[in-house]
């Protein structure tokens, strides 16, 4: 079973290194270029993790966290956001937000699928 993810990043190469990344390691990756766009594919293609960037044209990262928490279908998916925003406090509000882990920028591959594994649920083995 390949697990779907959901990248969602104003800009298209912070998109595509996670998506090659992602890709490497035989994962499903469907991308969105904002906020609203993901909602329309989140509810459409149900992923089993989301990554979003924070700063976004139309809905921010932290808005998007907030209507898929609110959502009784969709609030159990994983959100993992990945964004420049180091300082604690944007940390603290993504998580408030409803992001189950915050990565701030540059993350490293290595990293990238050590959280991304750790939020997933083990495959089923026959």
């Amino acid at each position: 079973m390949n697990y779907k993810v959901l990248v969602i990043d104003d800009e298209p190469m912070s998109r595509a290194l996670l998506r090659l990344t992602l890709q490497e390691n035989d994962f499903d990756v469907m991308e969105a270029n904002d906020g609203l766009a993901a909602l329309t594919m989140i509810g459409q293609q149900q992923p089993d993790l989301i990554i979003v960037d924070v700063v976004m044209p139309s809905l921010s990262g932290l808005d998007l966290c907030r209507i898929v928490r609110q959502n009784n279908q969709l609030g159990a998916i994983p959100i993992l956001i990945v964004s420049a925003k180091a300082q604690m406090e944007a940390v603290r509000a993504g998580m408030r937000a409803g992001a189950t882990h915050y990565l701030t920028k540059p993350i490293s591959r290595r990293e990238l699928m050590r959280i991304v594994t750790d939020l997933l649920p083990a495959p089923l083995t026959p």
